[in-house]
Formats: structure tokens, sequence, C-alpha cells
């Protein structure tokens, strides 16, 4: 849900959003971990609301923009200390971010830089890491669609629990998470509607999940 009041902040467009994610999550655990920490798990449940709470966009001309927002997200999904997979966090997220776009004669070319900065887990006293998100999109319109290349990037600039160390959970030692992809997308907008499809494709992911994804994005204006 996003609202967009007209508001006017230090020169900029303001706006906020709510994010109310649901997921199920299938997890396979094999070699190298013990024989103890192997097998399959599921869950389906809500994973943590996200308040975009602050977002400001200025306009900086010749068809170029440039924004900045503030967004928090509260320990509200489904997290159980026993859970061999959870789909929500037990502790905060503060997430800034920062983003740049042209968007002028048919062109959409973006710029959007994200960082998780987390806290402690006050059920075991474990601290995730902050990580740092990357997404780049190049479309152009071409007879109302918009169609072009999208890329990601992704990693852990923190370690768990020790601020530099690797990610240690449970005994276990692994490498901070890295990863990066490049796909497609294709966007269409209606009168109130928008419709996208995009996919990618991981080119490089460690202790990430590695594979082919894709979404489906319906937006729909309100008011």
């Amino acid at each position: 849900m996003i609202w967009v009041p007209g508001w006017r902040l230090l020169g900029a467009d303001y706006r906020m959003s709510f994010l109310q994610p649901f997921a199920t999550v299938t997890q396979d655990r094999t070699y190298p971990l013990p024989p103890a920490a192997r097998g399959s798990s599921s869950q389906l449940g809500a994973a943590n609301l996200k308040f975009h709470f602050l977002e400001l966009s200025w306009a900086l001309g010749g068809g170029f923009y440039g924004a900045w927002g503030l967004s928090v997200y509260f320990p509200t999904g489904q997290w159980s200390s026993t859970a061999p997979v959870n789909i929500g966090a037990n502790f905060w997220t503060f997430e800034p971010s920062l983003a740049f776009t042209y968007f002028n004669h048919g062109w959409n070319l973006s710029l959007h830089a994200l960082l998780n900065v987390n806290t402690v887990n006050p059920s075991n006293n474990y601290l995730s890491g902050n990580q740092v998100f990357v997404n780049v999109t190049a479309t152009k319109n071409i007879g109302g669609f918009h169609i072009g290349p999208v890329a990601y990037y992704q990693k852990q600039v923190t370690g768990d629990a020790n601020f530099g160390g690797p990610t240690v959970f449970r005994g276990q030692t692994f490498p901070a998470p890295e990863q990066y992809a490049v796909g497609g997308s294709v966007l269409y907008r209606f009168e109130r509607t928008s419709l996208q499809f995009m996919i990618t494709q991981d080119l490089f992911s460690r202790n990430a999940i590695h594979g082919t994804k894709a979404w489906l994005n319906v937006s729909y204006k309100l008011f």
C-alpha cells in the first residue's frame, strides 16, 4: 500500500508505504553439514512488516531524479527459536535507501541501493550482519511496453555476532553471503493498473539461494 499525499518537504515530493509479505519456504540441508543438521523443512507464514515511512524524491532536471528513503522492518513475522527455517526475523531492521533515475524520451534508467542494519535478536542474543543491496534497471518504452535488462547485487558487509568475522550460527561457520544476477523485465500500464513480469538468473551466489527467479508485480491505483 503506497500513499502519495502531494506534500512537499525540503523541495522534494513525499510518499510512504506499507509492505506485508507472505511466503512459503522449503530448505534442504545436506553435506557438509553434520548428519544431525541435515534434512528438509518447510514453513508457510507472514514475514516481517515493512513500514517505508519516509521517501523524498527530487527532480534534478533534464529527466534526472534522485530519491532518499528510510524504512523499518518490525519483528512481526513467523519466527521460533526451535524452527529449522523461519519466514520472519525476531529483530528490527532499519533500511536507508538511495536512488537515481533517468526518465526521459521513453527510457527508464535507474540505480537503487539499500543498506539493512539489524539489531540483536533478544531471544538468543544473536546479531545478524548488515547487508547491502543494489538494483539496476534499464528499460525502453516500445509500443506501450517497457522492456529491458535488470540486474541485482547483494552482500553481507559485517559479520554475524562479532562485527567483521564470518557468519556463525549454532556452531557452524559460513562465508558471508554474496550474490549477483542479471535478467529482463516487461511492464505494461493500463489506465489504473500496471503489470510487470521480471525474471533473473543468478551468475554467482555464495551462502545464498541460487537459481532462476521470477516475479509478477500487479499495481492498482485506488484513488
